[in-house]
């Protein structure tokens, strides 16, 4: 899957507290959430200085998002 493809698919916002964040992924067509607690991927996507294919601690862009895409569907029993 692509970058753009991947924008796409995850939406990730700030649920509350610190570190916990709400993760909407589109997967066949449907809708499906969790709660993730990866603060090294939410880093990597909160930090517009570096470039896609860049590495920032741990995480390019498109492997944050694809953490958080991999971690929805694992949470919601999808294969």
């Amino acid at each position: 899957m692509t970058l753009q493809e991947l924008k796409n698919k995850v939406r990730v916002q700030r649920n509350g507290g610190y570190g916990q964040y709400k993760v909407t992924i589109t997967y066949r067509g449907f809708e499906y959430t969790c709660h993730s607690n990866n603060s090294l991927a939410w880093d990597r996507l909160d930090d517009t200085n570096y470039r896609d294919n860049e590495v920032n601690g741990f995480y390019t862009n498109k492997g944050a998002y694809q953490a958080f895409y991999d971690e929805c569907k694992r949470k919601n029993g999808l294969n």
